[in-house]
């Protein structure tokens, strides 16, 4: 017997610490620098603030993961 197809429920993520609306790569970049097993999610701001770092630094970041192929941030879809 075949399992019931769950209709995709979409979560909105907001942040941890200001409740603004969290991009992909905000969820994507508090996996990476925090921990993959985390629930809370930060936006790049409050994020940046937690560490001690610029918010330059953290888009930095970004930028590195997504050249070295890193799954938690996949290529930019053109179109």
């Amino acid at each position: 017997m075949k399992r019931p197809v769950c209709p995709g429920v979409h979560t909105r993520h907001q942040c941890a610490q200001c409740d603004s609306s969290l991009a992909r790569d905000d969820i994507a970049i508090s996996r990476r620098l925090i921990g993959r097993g985390i629930s809370q999610f930060y936006c790049i701001r409050c994020l940046a603030a937690r560490l001690g770092v610029s918010q330059a630094v953290i888009h930095l970041k970004i930028k590195e993961y997504r050249a070295m192929g890193c799954a938690l941030f996949p290529p930019y879809k053109e179109g």
